[in-house]
């Protein structure tokens, strides 16, 4: 079951590409999930290239871009991607289940509590 998930925008990168003054061709996001009432995150990347445009009407002047634009770029990008979508709930899924998980001290010493969620284990 695909988790309900928002999306924000973190960074991006313009540049000049043919006719186009500020082209967005790169954005950085993230990807947010609450599970068990707590959230969790996953970043993920999405180039844009304004070779993709199907005429030149269909690009937007970066003064008039809205959030709500890019990021309906980016989640038409993930949708396009078989199992993309499904790749980012899994490492959602992932997070949550590292969180859940406890490293208490050794019975007879030697080691320091961990927090599993910060360990990437």
């Amino acid at each position: 079951m695909a988790l309900t998930k928002t999306y924000t925008l973190t960074t991006w990168e313009v540049k000049d590409e043919g006719d186009f003054k500020d082209a967005v061709v790169q954005t950085r996001w993230m990807a947010k999930a609450t599970i068990d009432g707590k959230e969790y995150e996953f970043p993920g990347a999405t180039p844009f290239s304004t070779s993709t445009l199907e005429k030149a009407d269909d690009f937007t002047n970066l003064e008039d871009l809205k959030e709500a634009d890019v990021l309906k770029w980016v989640t038409d990008v993930i949708a396009a991607q078989p199992g993309y979508e499904q790749h980012i709930d899994e490492q959602l899924q992932a997070a949550h289940e590292r969180a859940s998980r406890k490293s208490p001290v050794f019975p007879w010493g030697g080691n320091e509590p961990l927090d599993p969620a910060t360990t990437g284990e």
